[in-house]
């Protein structure tokens, strides 16, 4: 008896699982502006220019450019 409600049980699980993965993602309507993209890009540069303590993204552009003058 208790194999068959362990069966069940998982069999329930599996169904439950699969109609979760099909169901279809809330769109979310947010207005974008011109604004908050400039102030994306504004901040996007800032972080990845930070030069007090390097981020990773400096540090591979640097590397990429450094690589591509070696050749």
């Amino acid at each position: 008896m208790s194999n068959w409600f362990v069966g069940f049980t998982m069999g329930l699980i599996a169904v439950l699982a699969y109609n979760k993965m099909r169901e279809e993602p809330p769109i979310i309507d947010i207005p974008i502006t011109a604004n908050d993209v400039v102030e994306a890009y504004k901040a996007g540069k800032r972080d990845a220019l930070r030069t007090n303590m390097p981020s990773l993204e400096l540090e591979q552009a640097c590397l990429t450019i450094w690589s591509q003058k070696q050749k």
